[in-house]
């Protein structure tokens, strides 16, 4: 996944994106690259967090248009503000929109939750590949499934090209994805 993202150098034969070779293309804008580990800021909101992810990745449209006015400004932050809705809804987070991600000693949201926390940072994000590795450590079998069940329904809607890797999965997961490829 990191050779695929540019962050690791292939060690054999190289990488291609719709027939282009990874040295042409920016790879970071169109790819994402997700760890096993939350990592969240545990005191941001869920809303707050997907602000926060959309607002770094959108740093440089936003002040490349502060040049046209204020209304164009304002154009934006609505526009900002019903996307991370929209992510909201499709993820099922709405009702968690206010509450706080949380860590070992603070209470928040739930395992389950912070995954797809993360799956709506992607999304936010505006990345067109997702890599996501071993996003199933720590969830029991039904949370696994969800997780997979929402990929599925985040690439029909946002036509992403996503990559899992899963420990152990649950048989109905298989399912829901187009390829596998088992590893022993």
């Amino acid at each position: 996944m990191h050779a695929l993202s540019k962050r690791l150098s292939p060690l054999e034969g190289k990488v291609f994106y719709n027939d282009m070779p990874v040295s042409g293309l920016n790879v970071p804008n169109i790819t994402q690259v997700v760890s096993q580990l939350d990592n969240h800021i545990a005191t941001l909101t869920v809303k707050e967090t997907l602000q926060f992810a959309m607002d770094c990745r959108r740093l440089s449209l936003l002040k490349a248009e502060t040049f046209l006015g204020n209304q164009v400004e304002e154009e934006q932050e609505e526009l900002h503000n019903g996307t991370v809705d929209a992510v909201l809804q499709l993820l099922g987070l709405s009702q968690v929109a206010d509450t706080v991600i949380g860590n070992a000693t603070l209470k928040g949201i739930s395992g389950g939750e912070k995954r797809r926390v993360m799956l709506g940072e992607m999304t936010a994000a505006g990345a067109r590949v997702w890599l996501l590795d071993e996003i199933s450590s720590g969830l029991d079998s039904a949370a696994t499934f969800d997780i997979c069940e929402t990929l599925l329904q985040a690439c029909k809607v946002f036509n992403h090209t996503v990559l899992v890797s899963l420990l152990q999965p649950p048989p109905e997961s298989y399912l829901l994805f187009d390829d596998l490829i088992l590893m022993k």
